[in-house]
């Protein structure tokens, strides 16, 4: 680990117990069940009773709809500055351990259309921890707040307990990057990188951005077009992932872009049962834009 990277990573450590400690920071507990489905381990979380009691109490604040969670952020979030038009926060819910925020300063809306800027502070992350980037383009996507932000969880891609969909991707076909995937039987796009975009510095941005733009036109989306249609975006030191989407749930359930990496969540231990029966591709397939 760089010493750059050992420094991001000790930001993370001082901050998650400095926030905990004052309250700041509400961890959600939750229990787990592995869902296997075309040979890729789907990991479905729900919240157990208490935790879910507690959750509903702790979110249900009577704020209005336009609350901006963002401006100004709390403080005792704060992990780091990303540039100067970013930052990163921990996320004050959180389910799965360091689990960060990348929000924009001046206040954009989750679907304007993503820029270099975006790409290189979620890279500055990525690139010294590795783990996955991704971001929720809409309410249609799974985005729970409006001011735009992407994401970023400490996983290894190349670990099916981590990102279980990297256990299909390794079957793309390199010669395409619509629909590649043939485990997914839903519209994507996708794109492994060589290692000339870990050495490419400060172009890093611009260069994601342009493979953004490339995999959002084989999906008939202008990555211009704001505000843009719903999509969800996964980034690793690897490859990209972007799907199109369709609609934000399924039967009560909410789908973001962990979804699309093998991590879904369920309301209640009781939809297992259909889950499993429905199958966790079938789900995704039914809240993908058709191809």
């Amino acid at each position: 680990m760089t010493a750059s990277a050992q420094q991001l990573d000790l930001s993370i450590t001082i901050c998650i117990r400095s926030a905990l400690a004052s309250g700041a920071l509400q961890p959600i507990a939750t229990e787990q069940l592995t869902i296997e489905d075309q040979g890729i381990p789907f990991v479905v979380r729900w919240v157990p009773a208490l935790a879910r009691k507690r959750l509903k109490t702790v979110t249900d604040s009577g704020r209005r709809p336009d609350y901006n969670p963002f401006l100004p952020h709390d403080p005792a979030l704060e992990v780091s500055a990303l540039g100067p038009a970013h930052v990163a926060l921990l996320n004050k819910f959180p389910v799965m351990d360091r689990h960060l925020l990348v929000i924009t300063r001046e206040y954009a809306p989750q679907t304007a259309p993503l820029t270099g800027s975006d790409f290189a502070a979620l890279w500055s992350i990525i690139m010294r921890l590795g783990g996955m980037g991704f971001c929720n383009g809409g309410r249609d996507a799974g985005a729970s707040q409006h001011h735009k932000h992407l994401q970023w969880i400490p996983a290894r891609p190349d670990d099916a307990t981590s990102v279980p969909v990297a256990v299909a991707l390794a079957g793309a076909d390199p010669r395409a990057t619509l629909n590649p995937v043939p485990a997914l039987p839903f519209g994507h796009a996708f794109c492994r990188f060589d290692d000339d975009l870990e050495r490419a510095g400060a172009d890093a941005g611009s260069l994601l951005h342009a493979c953004f733009s490339r995999l959002c036109a084989d999906l008939g989306i202008d990555s211009e077009d704001n505000p843009l249609p719903p999509y969800n975006l996964l980034l690793t030191r690897r490859w990209m992932l972007v799907v199109r989407r369709s609609r934000e749930s399924w039967q009560r359930m909410s789908i973001n872009s962990l979804g699309y990496a093998g991590l879904l969540f369920v309301p209640e231990q009781s939809q297992l049962e259909v889950v499993t029966q429905t199958g966790p591709l079938n789900i995704l397939k039914a809240v993908t834009a058709p191809r």
